[in-house]
Order: structure tokens, then sequence, then C-alpha cells
């Protein structure tokens, strides 16, 4: 195809997030202006917009890297398999404790989706969903803001002013949530149910399994921490 006829715009956008993958550590705006010979003003709009999209991340020391979006195209070939595994897992759980709920959540560019929810209602089936979900709010949120890749990015896009602070009673608490998360795998917050609580955990690098509980579960928050785990790992596990 002549050159004249590629949308140069597209070109360069795919030229840099070419730059941002080959470097873990992250490039720096002024790197891909010398890398690329392109005015640093195209370079920052190109940025910006990448950014607005997903595809690319900045961290608290203004390196770019790639973002969730571009990192979810890049791993669809091996969902099938891993929804597989994670099915498989949470029916498990559900076998093992049969009043709770399980749920799969994803992060899709900046949105927390529910993918499949699991229980033992009706007809112990599957349900594909496109809801959206709170990411502060919801223990499969505070997951993904402590342990994924761009959690600097998501706090960044969801400032705590504006999004955190209907459900956290201040910023200190928030923090130490995370910190927990962080330290143990699990996050727990109360659920929307009354007389119920949700852990969760990572499953994935963009998914997060929340497990929802009556409060009078036999072995409560210990048991479900200990089956949520040994699903996790079962997950994670090499076929």
């Amino acid at each position: 195809m002549p050159g004249n006829e590629l949308v140069q715009s597209l070109v360069r956008a795919i030229d840099i997030l070419s730059l941002v993958a080959e470097r873990e550590e992250g490039v720096r705006l002024n790197e891909l202006t010398t890398l690329t010979g392109i005015g640093k003003t195209t370079i920052y709009n190109l940025l910006r917009t990448l950014r607005f999209k997903g595809f690319v991340c900045k961290d608290r020391f203004d390196r770019y890297h790639l973002g969730p979006a571009l990192r979810n195209l890049c791993i669809r070939n091996q969902q099938k398999e891993l929804l597989e595994r994670i099915a498989a897992a949470m029916q498990v759980i559900v076998d093992e404790l049969p009043a709770c709920v399980v749920t799969l959540c994803e992060l899709e560019g900046y949105n927390l989706l529910i993918k499949m929810r699991l229980s033992s209602e009706g007809m112990n089936s599957l349900h594909n969903s496109s809801q959206s979900l709170p990411i502060y709010g919801t223990a499969s949120g505070i997951c993904l803001l402590a342990n994924h890749y761009a959690g600097e990015e998501l706090l960044m896009h969801y400032p705590f002013a504006d999004y955190g602070s209907p459900y956290w009673q201040d910023q200190k608490s928030f923090i130490a949530a995370l910190e927990e998360t962080r330290r143990t795998g699990f996050a727990e917050v109360p659920a929307f149910v009354q007389e119920q609580r949700v852990i969760a955990a990572m499953c994935s690098p963009e998914m997060a399994l929340g497990v929802r509980f009556p409060l009078s579960s036999p072995g409560g928050g210990e048991q479900v921490r200990k089956v949520l785990g040994k699903a996790v790992r079962q997950i994670q596990s090499k076929p």
C-alpha cells in the first residue's frame, strides 16, 4: 500500500505503542519525541488520546506503560481456556460454600464489569453480564486498585474525592484497606445485601473473583478465604 494512503496519526500511534512495549520500565514523553522524531505536541496529543482509551497509562514518575485496554486485546486468544478454568473453580466454591454467590469481575479499559456469576440457586447456571460496578465500593475493585499493574492510573482516573468518599469514612481508611489487600491477597467489604460480606482475590492480571456470603455461614470469612484461595491457585496453575 502506498505510504500516502496510510492514516499517519494511526501509524504514529502504533509506533508509540511499539516503543512503550519495548521498555518494561516505561518511557517518558521527551524520550518518545527523540526516538520518533515527531514533535512534542503531536506526541503529547497522541499519548493523551491513547490514555483516554486505556491503551497506555502513566505512572507517578511520568513514564508511560502499556494500558489495560491494550493488554486485554493481547490476551483475547487465551481467554477461552482461562474462563473454562475459572468456571470450574467457581463451581467448586459453590459446592463447598452453597450459601454463597460467586462473581467474576474483569477490568475492561477503566470499567469494572461483571463477566460471570454463579450461585446454588435455581439452575446453578453461569450468567454473562456487562453490568458495571463501582471500583471503590466492591471487594473486586479494591483488589484491582491494590494489585493491578495500572492501579496508580486507576486511582488517577477515579479520584478518591469524587468516587471513593461515598464508600469510605476517609482516605486513610481506604489506603489501609489497600495495604491490607496487598499483604494478604484478599479484599473484604460489606455486601450491598444486609448481613452479608464479600471477599475477593485476584485470579488473573485483569480479573478478580468475589465471594458474597452470609455472616452466619459456618467458618465465616476464614473459611471463605480458605476456599477462595484454593480456587485461585487452581485457576492460576498451568494445565
